[in-house]
């Protein structure tokens, strides 16, 4: 039976006449909303990429400064790669690995193997490493502080959370910051079989449990309609977190000897409460003014609590705020009060409802993955910062303790994700954006992402190859199979990064010898020795690929989070400092941040209650019902939720008729941030000071009456981008005010459900000269010969190279004199051959001669790529140039090398790889460039001497700044080429 699996549920594949059909598992009580748009999204051609593309302006000037705006030109799949791989091998060369971000963010693929991050980070690492990203944007600040108050990494925190049963059986009360839905609990990063949140909710309370559910919108309690909803001011639930624990301790209602026997810290964070840091008791009247609430219900709340089995549980998306860290502590603290940690269905809980698998009462089997390897580079940035660290290199920021520096990222490669989704402030991101030299993208559709990237890489989707859903969280595995043929051109990430492997000299590392087929039969090899030490007896791989579905036996099991711990504080320590839960943390306060002291504390938030007291609202950007972050907005169920053609925010009916605004109505929403327009729905659930625009809607700014505005509803373009502290770093999403007001102008129309514009490609001017130095030591004379018989004649116009040895060997100076420095026989007496070609950029056509694994195309001409000195590190060595042993002209993966460093001891102007093309190379001149830069005499008479010959007239002489336009040597590409160019060519 043909099955297939995606982050939001598990589908038979039916076959329906030409068509395949997918039904969700019969199992799956409440299947997902977001299912019903899958093939319509995946397979909507009218955003699919077909076809390797690059950026115009990139393509033939290396322009930064037009993505978003540029058209593209198709390009064929060898073209692309090797562009590709030029520039890998350029930033490598010049400014190391670290100068390469490989990003692979996001919810790409339930499948196993397919998984983009995988993928990428095991080409990368056979690469030489990268920079990446470390945390999350749904939860960093929790990632970063769990470790210090509880030991304990957040995943580990979250496979450990109480189960649903213990709740249903045993929790009276349960205390909801955020809510919980099966809105947002319809996904699970490797895949869910099942939807069990709102089933689990309804069997809890109708077995007894209070739900008491503290959050601006009523809809994050939409599956307990019982729940007393606490319409809270956003950003401000720290305070009524203090204020509950400093009401239960007033009343002497808290577990002293809970406390004293599985706590540290409760003395500091007693003080602070009462106010011996400010001078300020955090009492429920001291919060009531703060959170918008009646001070007597934050101590009717308090009561309750300590008279009831309790559960305080905390969503994602409250820490997904400034100071976000402190919710989250204050929430353990107030339960470790109550003196009800480890204890079936109380205590504290995080993340219930924010996806599926949070108190799944199942067993976890950590299943195989692909290996990455081992990235060299050590330097990682939060995922959230990385518009920082574009636009301030070398800058200094604190983040989990340490004082770290962003690095110089020159080349952002980017696989499974969209950034132009998930992150805060667009328009700042897309300023950022125009800083690095080269954007790789691999995607199947033409996200906001793939449009302001430089080469496109068109990416298939998981129905369109096979894989296996392995998630250790879910009793179910899952043989996914091909639902549709490959669109277009697309090939899949690990397709992609093999033909790169070949063309760098590392396949055969990359493959292990393996096939995709093999490799998925290697996974299930895996999986079936997890299996049986589990006591689990897995079919056989074939037998597994024709039923298509397995689901584990005895499968259930209920935790109950530190209760280990807390029966025995003593022989179960926690791993932190004190082996305790941590109410205060010194670690943290020996820190000295002025914004995450060593204890909860409340911090106003950066913008808020000020900023609406003069006519904003607090925006909120929950997750949407109709997809999955940003997946799937072109597919049927997302279309089908848009108001005007475009995203819909919620208002309060008395706020929108303050506003003069109807039903249906665009709306324009904005801040000092940015703006967008949206489609308006009027709801009562929800407070009359906020407005609700959920997350997804792709971005999509355009020129609107000479100001730019997002048209389609994207809330990041009002967001703030800044860390939630200086111990997270993490992002700040539900701290942001705007202003609405009716649309009464032309409504654009949104242009991100089609294609981008396509341009033909331009005849090409310029002609390149490429060096790379082999070490291979031989004459003076067989590197002339090397050079000009590299030179082949081909395309409309012929050049003539005959008498072009004779004229750069007169233009150079004698081999011997006082001139010669000390060290000079690594470049004279031990003559490095050089390689070089030259070419247009014809459509269809390539300069004759050169092999597949040096073949590399850049903007207007050809070049050869590949080997430097085997005394350096950093890039792979190819064997002997072609035009000396055909034989040996396939690469080798090692031994790996770095290119050749400036002369040392001579203060001779040598630098690495064709540090300044063909003529610095042809030189032996002692003395360095001058001090605009530019080469000396001897090194120009040789650029001359070249343009001589091929052209029939001298170069212009760009050191006197005398050329502009097509007649130029462009300093900004030195030292890696010399384009030789003349106007008409």
């Amino acid at each position: 039976m043909p099955y297939t699996s995606a982050h939001w549920g598990c589908y038979e594949v039916r076959q329906n006449g030409g068509t395949r059909d997918l039904i969700p598992l019969a199992s799956d009580a409440l299947p997902s909303d977001i299912g019903a748009g899958w093939l319509s999204g995946a397979m909507d051609r009218g955003v699919r990429v077909a076809r390797p593309s690059v950026r115009k302006g990139w393509l033939e000037r290396r322009d930064t400064t037009g993505r978003g705006q540029d058209a593209f030109v198709e390009v064929s799949w060898d073209e692309a790669l090797d562009l590709v791989v030029g520039e890998l091998t350029r930033v490598r060369v010049e400014h190391g690995n670290g100068a390469i971000f490989a990003g692979s963010y996001g919810w790409a693929s339930a499948g196993r193997f397919h998984h983009a991050q995988s993928q990428l980070r095991r080409f990368m690492n056979l690469a030489g490493g990268y920079t990446g990203g470390c945390t999350t944007y749904s939860h960093a600040a929790a990632e970063i502080l769990f470790p210090y108050i509880t030991g304990l990494s957040n995943t580990h925190l979250q496979e450990e959370m109480t189960s649903w049963p213990a709740l249903a059986n045993h929790c009276e009360l349960l205390l909801s910051f955020g809510g919980i839905s099966g809105r947002t609990a319809q996904v699970a990063s490797a895949g869910t079989s099942a939807h069990e949140v709102p089933i689990w909710l309804g069997r809890a309370t109708k077995a007894g449990m209070k739900v008491i559910g503290v959050s601006p919108i009523k809809g994050d309690l939409e599956d307990m309609p019982d729940a007393d909803w606490i319409p809270i001011r956003p950003g401000t639930d720290t305070a009524m977190l203090l204020a509950l624990a400093y009401e239960i301790r007033a009343a002497d209602a808290h577990d002293s000897g809970f406390l004293q026997r599985c706590t540290t810290g409760w003395e500091t964070f007693n003080a602070y409460l009462g106010g011996a840091a400010d001078g300020v008791r955090k009492t429920a009247d001291w919060a009531a003014p703060i959170c918008d609430l009646p001070a007597g219900l934050i101590r009717d709340i308090a009561t309750k609590l300590s008279r009831h089995r309790s559960m305080i549980s905390i969503a994602w998306g409250v820490q997904r705020a400034d100071h976000g860290e402190q919710p989250i502590w204050a929430a353990l603290n107030l339960a470790a009060m109550l003196g009800q940690i480890g204890q079936p269905g109380t205590g504290f809980g995080f993340g219930y409802g924010s996806v599926t698998p949070v108190g799944r009462p199942k067993r976890f089997l950590p299943w195989p993955s692909l290996p990455q390897g081992c990235n060299p580079i050590d330097q990682v940035i939060p995922v959230a910062r990385i518009a920082d660290a574009l636009l301030h290199p070398g800058v200094h920021y604190l983040f989990d303790g340490k004082d770290c520096t962003y690095p110089d990222l020159r080349m952002i490669y980017w696989a499974g994700g969209n950034p132009f989704h998930h992150h805060q402030d667009l328009f700042r991101l897309e300023q950022a954006w125009a800083r690095p030299e080269t954007i790789v993208v691999h995607e199947h559709s033409w996200t906001a992402t793939a449009r302001r990237a430089d080469i496109v890489l068109p990416a298939t989707t998981p129905l369109e190859r096979a894989d296996i859903m392995m998630n250790k969280r879910d009793p179910v595995l899952v043989y996914m199979t091909p639902v549709t043929a490959r669109q277009g051109q697309a090939m899949n990430d690990h397709m992609i990064f093999r033909a790169l492997a070949a063309r760098l000299g590392f396949e055969e590392q990359f493959t292990e010898g393996r096939s995709e087929a093999d490799w998925l039969a290697w996974l299930w090899q895996g999986a079936r020795k997890v299996a049986r030490d589990a006591g689990v007896d897995l079919p056989d791989y074939d037998m597994f690929k024709k039923q298509g579905l397995f689901e584990l036996p005895q499968a259930n099991t209920t935790r109950v989070l530190f209760s280990g711990f807390t029966r025995d504080p003593a022989s179960n320590p926690l791993p932190t400092d004190s082996g305790k839960l941590e109410l205060a943390c010194a670690r943290i306060g020996d820190l000295d941040l002025p914004d995450c002291p060593g204890h909860p504390a409340w911090f106003p938030p950066i913008e808020g209650a000020a900023e609406v007291a003069v006519g904003g609202l607090h925006l909120i950007s929950p997750q949407p019902r109709s997809r999955l972050h940003a997946q799937l907005d072109t597919g049927s169920v997302s279309m089908g939720s848009k108001v005007a053609g475009r995203e819909p925010c919620t208002l309060h009916p008395d706020t929108a008729a303050q506003h003069g605004i109807a039903a249906g109505d665009v709306v324009l929403i904005e801040n000092v941030r940015g703006a967008c327009l949206a489609g308006a729905v009027l709801k009562s659930g929800i407070r009359r000071d906020c407005i609700a625009l959920a997350t997804g809607a792709w971005f999509d700014p355009q020129d609107v009456g000479g100001r730019v505005i997002d048209v389609h509803g994207n809330p990041n373009v009002l967001t703030i981008d800044k860390g939630a502290s200086a111990l997270s770093q993490g992002n700040i999403a539900h701290t942001a005010v705007v202003r609405v007001s009716r649309w009464d102008g032309p409504v654009p129309d949104v242009a991100t459900r089609g294609q981008p514009t396509f341009a033909p490609r331009a005849e090409n001017k310029e002609y390149w000269f490429r060096v790379t130095v082999i070490d291979t030591p031989t004459v003076r004379d067989d590197l002339l010969t090397g050079v000009c018989g590299q030179i082949e004649d081909h395309g409309p116009k012929r050049k003539r190279t005959a008498g072009l040895q004779d004229d750069i060997q007169a233009a150079l100076p004698a081999r011997t004199g006082p001139g010669r420095g000390p060290n000079e026989e690594s470049f004279i007496d031990k003559v490095h051959t050089v390689r070089s070609t030259w070419g247009t950029c014809a459509p269809g056509r390539e300069p004759p001669g050169l092999t597949p694994w040096s073949r590399g195309k850049s903007t207007g001409g050809y070049w050869l790529t590949g080997p430097v000195p085997a005394r350096s590190t950093g890039m792979p060595c190819a064997r002997s140039p072609p035009w000396r042993d055909h034989a040996n002209s396939r690469p080798s993966s090692t031994p790996r090398h770095r290119p050749l460093r400036a002369r040392e001891n001579a203060g001779a102007g040598w630098t690495a790889t064709a540090a300044w093309g063909v003529a610095q190379c042809l030189c032996h001149d002692a003395a360095p460039p001058d001090s605009s830069g530019w080469p000396k005499q001897n090194t120009w008479l040789a650029m001359t001497a070249i343009g001589q010959k091929l052209w029939g007239s001298a170069l212009p002489d760009v050191r006197q700044g005398k050329a502009s336009g097509p007649d130029r040597m462009a300093k900004s590409t030195l030292p890696q080429t010399i384009i030789l160019s003349r106007r008409g060519l």
